[in-house]
Parts: C-alpha cells; structure tokens; sequence
C-alpha cells in the first residue's frame, strides 16, 4: 500500500486543540518527533509503533509511515496531559505567537515581498489576538509600487473586534479604521478626498479572513464536505460567503516534496489555496489565485530585499526549483509549465517533469547498488533493453560521451513507437558509488523540436552532491 493511501485525514483533535493548554510555554520537548531518512519530520504525538510502521497524529492529521523510511524517533518529555479539552483553552494561550516572512510570485517571478504576524494584544480593556498582513509589490526597477497592510483584531474567542487598513502607493494613499460594536461596523476612511464615514451591519456568524484559517485548522474534527463560512473581506470591504475544505497532500514547498494540510476556499467562481506545514506555519499562500502566490522564505533574506539590497537567491526562482534529499540531486523546470510529479510507488523512478501543452516528459531515474565497477555504458545498454520491451521499432540514432551534473557520463538517443505514436528519447547517464543517474526526456517526434530547447534546459540543471558524486578514473 502506497504512503498516500495510509493518510488518515481528520485535524488535529486532542493533540493541538485538546492536550495544549499554553501553546506559548509549550516547547518542542513536549511532543514526539519522527524524522524520516530524506529529512522531512513530523511533529506531534505517536499512537502506534510496530516493528514495521509508526503512527503519529500531528497538525495536518494522521499518517502512518514505514519503518525503512524512519531515521528516528525522539520521544516526548512531557507528562501526561489530559485528552480532553478544557475551558483554559480558549483563553490567551491558545495561539502561540507567529511571525512569518514571503517572497511574492507572479507567475513565476519575484514582485515583491510580504510578512503575517499573530501577537497577543489588549485593546480597549479587551484581551485578544492582533492578525496583521502586510505586502509590498515592487516595480521593475525594485522600487515600491503599492504597500498593503492589513490588522484585524479579535477576542480570545476570535470574535472581530476592530480592522485597520492601509494602501500606500506613490500616486494614493488610502486609510482605513473600523470599529465592530453591538452588530455594527463604523467605517472611517481618509484618503486623499473628503473623509468618509460609514455603518453597516456586522451580523454574529461574520468571521475576519486572517483569523479564520487559525480557527480551522486548530478544529478538533472537520467535516469532509467543508464548511461554509461568512468572511468580511477587509481589502475589498464586502461581506462573502465562502466554502472551506481541507486535503492532506505531497507538495513540492522551497524545492523539496513534503505534507502539508491544504486549506481551498472557494468564493462564487474564485478560488484559492493556503498550505500550512506540520508546525502550523504557512509555507504557501496563493493571493487571489493561483499566479500570484507567497512562498515562505528566511526572514533575513527578505528583510534585505524590502530594503532593496542584493541577497543570495534574487536570481533563484524558489517555484522553479526540485531537490531530491536522499538521492543527492537537485534539477529545475524552465517555467511553470512544466509541473513535478511523484510516482506512485517506490521505485528507481524519483521525479517526473511533464508538460502537457508540448506533450513531453522528463523522468530522474536512480538505480542504486548497481555495484563500484559498473560503467555508464553498461547502465545505458540496460535501460535500452528495457525500451525495446515497451517499444516497436526501437532505433538508436546515436550514443556519445557526455556530462550529467558535471561527471563524466553517456549520452544517447532513441526512437520507437509506443501505442501508435512515435516517440523520441534523449538520455544521459553517470555514475556514482554505487549509484546511477538517468534523466531521460521524451516527447512525440512531431513535438519534439519544440520541446527540445526546455528539456535541454533541465538537463543542464541537473546538478548531484560533491559527495555522491566521485572521480571513477
């Protein structure tokens, strides 16, 4: 059975909403810890451990995981906490206090920058929690363009309280304050016109965006079929209704696959999406659609770049990015149209890029234990063996000397059919101790001149550890 067909997926019951009684005095040491051999770990706690798999409920559900996976296991400090939740948990310590730093995407492209805070807060004699936002697209040149900031304030309960906004831009400036009291919201707004004061209706079940998503994803059980929920949109000032539904899912988070909970909500014919990692941070947030997204990043390196200074990675595009930790690979895709895909099963296959508009593929193949002395050209003579069993009329066009990842390696290419189309193949190999590379790219013979360019690129982004890696002459 697959690893994605033992998730379990029911949020976090007892463990992050009814065993935590102080999540801010809370520490690591209080919760198990599984660390798996590729360099993912879950955090949360273990319910059931057998010679071959382990269980462990954490904040995006429950997974069980093979013990071959598992490099260890720490163990809890704690003591014993009760299952059940108490009044106590709806008071101040339920939240523990965030503060995170993004890069901003348009398709594919760094615009700008954006950083989520939750801070404890008593305003106006009320206890409760400050959720603020704040994003800052950049122009071209990488001055400011546009400087959004957003502050909801809400009770313990997370019940809205009071909302700030505002939108500075070198052409407007726009302020915003709001004031929930007795069912009604009283706007006041400033701008560069008359200021503008208004009322409206703010009915009990209305919930602010920044806190709702706390609110759902500390939820003891969540229903499959989602829940409907009533969002003031503070940016937009209009009350919606939204659908919420929450998926445990493989994603490909800063270049490396990993589970995250994600949470789609769905607003009349918009939609967008939000993951959350198993500490409960956002890793990826997608602003209004799916091109226009935030990816967390080192709160440094963002710092330096909303001051406008150079850092490491302003020429690394982190959605274009893949590495393979206990492979010791890492490749990138030339665009966004090209998408990463796991295999099902465990297997030499490690990753696919596939681009449906040019119908080709590019498959990672790792063969381990293929012994110290074996040649590049005998991995080649393999995979051709295995070619000619899934394809008619298979013909080497030509094998030369080549490089992979800055080895020494072969190179080949291939036709043959497969299913009534003509496929071409172009494949290099290399070898390390005990271990081989393959990137095979593939394409219909009539798409792949057009395709060739892009699967050249990944090709030459192919890049292996210095310690995989070794000298064989």
């Amino acid at each position: 059975m697959t690893l994605h067909a033992r998730l379990l997926v029911f949020v976090l019951g007892f463990l992050l909403a009814g065993t935590l009684a102080a999540q801010e005095a809370a520490s690591e040491s209080q919760y198990d810890i599984v660390r798996l051999k590729n360099g993912h770990e879950f955090i949360g706690r273990v319910v059931k451990e057998t010679d071959t798999a382990v269980t462990i409920i954490f904040r995006g559900g429950e997974i069980e995981l093979p013990m071959r996976r598992v490099k260890e296991i720490v163990r809890a400090e704690r003591q014993e906490v009760e299952e059940q939740a108490t009044k106590e948990l709806v008071t101040l310590g339920r939240y523990e206090e965030r503060k995170e730093s993004f890069y901003v995407y348009y398709r594919g492209k760094r615009v700008g920058w954006r950083q989520v805070s939750l801070i404890p807060q008593r305003r106006d004699g009320v206890a409760g929690y400050l959720f603020s936002s704040r994003t800052v697209y950049l122009k071209p040149g990488g001055a400011d363009d546009i400087d959004i900031r957003v502050d909801e304030f809400v009770t313990h309960d997370l019940e809205p309280k009071a909302v700030d906004i505002s939108e500075i831009s070198p052409e407007h400036t726009s302020l915003m304050k709001g004031r929930i009291d007795k069912g009604h919201l009283t706007l006041r707004v400033v701008g560069q016109g008359p200021r503008h004061d208004s009322e409206e209706l703010f009915s009990g079940e209305t919930e602010f965006g920044l806190p709702l998503v706390r609110r759902l994803a500390d939820m003891t059980h969540f229903p499959d079929r989602g829940e409907q929920v009533k969002v003031y949109d503070s940016l937009r000032r209009r009350f919606v209704r939204t659908r919420a539904t929450r998926t445990l899912r493989k994603e490909l988070v800063g270049g490396r696959h990993q589970f995250v909970t994600v949470w789609r909500f769905e607003t009349g014919d918009r939609s967008r999406e939000l993951w959350i990692d198993g500490y409960g941070g956002i890793v990826r947030e997608e602003l209004g659609g799916p091109h226009m997204v935030a990816l967390r990043a080192d709160p440094e390196l963002v710092a330096a770049y909303a001051r406008g200074e150079a850092t490491d990675e302003d020429q690394i595009d982190l959605a274009l990015n893949y590495e393979n930790i206990p492979s010791g690979f890492r490749l990138a895709r030339p665009n966004l149209s090209w998408s990463f895909e796991l295999p099902e099963e465990e297997g030499p296959l490690t990753v696919t890029l596939l681009n449906p508009t040019l119908q080709a593929s590019v498959d990672v193949v790792v063969l381990d234990r293929i012994g110290s002395a074996t040649e590049p050209e005998t991995v080649v003579l393999d995979l051709l063996d295995r070619m000619r069993r899934k394809a008619e009329n298979l013909e080497i066009l030509y094998q030369r000397a080549d490089t992979l990842g800055g080895a020494a390696g072969v190179r080949f290419e291939v036709k043959g059919e497969r299913k009534g189309t003509e496929i071409r193949t172009v494949g290099c190999v290399t070898v390390a101790k005990e271990r081989a590379f393959a990137v095979l790219c593939a394409a219909p013979s009539f798409r792949f001149d057009d395709a060739k360019a892009q699967m050249e690129r990944i090709l030459a982004s192919f890049e292996a550890d210095g310690a995989v890696l070794v000298n064989r002459h």
